[in-house]
């Protein structure tokens, strides 16, 4: 877990810093609203991540991709992508 939670920071802190992401939300990002009080709450934040995309154009993203699965599966050990 803690790997997936290096991996995840290491994606949102690039992701963050992209100029066509609008913004990013992860827990273990010192911008996010409530990163303070997960510090103290939990034992660690994670490996689930969002973003949004410059112009909403995030299906365009999904289609793009050629390691992901763009199928929604709660619980797995996949790396997944959907869009809303």
């Amino acid at each position: 877990m803690e790997r997936h939670q290096q991996n995840a920071m290491a994606v949102a802190r690039f992701l963050e810093k992209h100029p066509k992401v609008a913004w990013v939300s992860y827990l273990s990002l010192p911008s996010h609203a409530y990163h303070e009080t997960a510090k103290i709450l939990l034992r660690g934040f994670g490996s689930t991540l969002a973003f949004g995309v410059q112009g909403g154009r995030g299906v365009d993203v999904i289609k793009a991709l050629k390691l992901h699965s763009a199928v929604p599966n709660a619980g797995s050990v996949h790396s997944l992508v959907s869009a809303t």
